[in-house]
C-alpha cells in the first residue's frame, strides 16, 4: 500500500526565524532541527535562499487568484461607468432635441425661429 506523501508549508517568518537563530549562534543547527522537527539539510537550503535574497514573501495562490478576480471585477466597473456616462449624454442630447423641436414660441427660442425664416 503506497501512501502519499506530505509535504509542510512554513511561513516565510518562521523560516527567517529558524535561520537567524541559527546564524547568530543562539541554537546550533542540529538543537534548531531537533527543536523544530526540521531536517538540517531543509535549514540549509533556507539559509542559502536567505542569503541570496531569495527568502521573501509572495503572494499566495489564493491572494493571485483574487487579485485576479479584482482586476475583472474593475474592468467590468468600468465598463458600466461607460455605458452609464453614455446614457447620460444620450438623454441629455434628447432633452436638448425636445426643446429644439417645439411649435410654441417663447421668448427663450423666439432667436431659432428668426434664424429659420430668413
Amino acid at each position: 500500500m503506497e501512501t502519499k506523501r506530505k509535504y509542510r508549508r512554513y511561513e516565510i517568518g518562521f523560516k527567517r526565524q529558524v535561520v537567524q537563530e541559527v546564524d547568530t549562534g543562539a541554537i546550533s543547527l542540529t538543537a534548531a532541527a531537533r527543536k523544530y522537527e526540521l531536517s538540517p539539510n531543509l535549514i540549509n537550503e533556507w539559509r542559502d535562499k536567505f542569503r541570496e535574497g531569495a527568502l521573501v514573501d509572495r503572494p499566495s495562490r489564493r491572494e493571485r487568484e483574487l487579485e485576479k478576480e479584482n482586476e475583472l471585477y474593475k474592468k467590468l466597473l468600468a465598463e458600466k461607468c461607460a455605458e452609464l456616462e453614455f446614457a447620460k449624454k444620450a438623454q441629455a442630447c434628447a432633452r436638448r432635441l425636445r426643446r429644439l423641436d417645439t411649435a410654441v414660441i417663447t421668448g427663450q427660442n423666439i432667436g431659432q425661429f428668426r434664424k429659420d425664416a430668413e
